[in-house]
């Protein structure tokens, strides 16, 4: 997994001189793609992003919040939609990391690289799965339409209804779970 989404930094030279005096920043970035195990993860907005750092004579701590919208695929019925992503977010950054400090980020001179720890939070809070809309109706099993759109006359169209699963290609399994023999 490659690093490099985008280039945000900041400049310290000032808190570095004064202790305890923070420094603020809002910045808007394009971001690019990212490949995530095979997911690819894409934007529609570019990255809105506000921090504010203070230094406090051994290291900088960093708090603040990044918002964007997700070019995402509807989990149920498998259309693009843009979706509101946003997290708040609040680290340390130090000279030199020991085995002690794993957790934190490194900075170098007067200039904070902020890219690592975007993209990092970025992909700890992505969704586990997108909806277009929480009451979304999904794809019928059988023909595929989009039950948002058009109401199929497929049999299975109802997926909770009994008759239906025990036509379905997991009829199988549901049969195992009626019966009362011990597996």
């Amino acid at each position: 997994m490659g690093y490099g989404v985008f280039t945000v930094k900041l400049n310290v030279s000032q808190q570095l001189k004064l202790p305890g005096i923070a420094g603020t920043a809002h910045i808007v970035e394009p971001i690019k793609s990212i490949d995530f195990g095979g997911r690819i993860v894409e934007f529609a907005s570019p990255a809105d992003i506000t921090a504010e750092y203070v230094y406090d004579g051994k290291g900088f701590t960093v708090d603040g919040s990044f918002s964007a919208l997700l070019s995402s695929v509807c989990a149920r019925c498998d259309e693009n939609f843009d979706e509101p992503f946003s997290f708040d977010f609040s680290e340390r950054f130090v000279k030199e990391v020991s085995d002690a400090d794993e957790e934190m980020y490194t900075y170098n001179g007067d200039t904070i690289d902020l890219s690592v720890m975007i993209q990092d939070n970025i992909l700890l809070n992505l969704p586990m799965r997108s909806l277009c809309r929480e009451e979304c109706k999904g794809k019928c099993p059988r023909c595929g339409c989009n039950l948002n759109l058009t109401q199929c006359s497929c049999e299975c169209s109802d997926v909770d209804s009994d008759e239906s699963a025990s036509k379905g290609p997991f009829a199988g399994l549901m049969k195992l779970l009626t019966d009362d023999k011990e597996v």
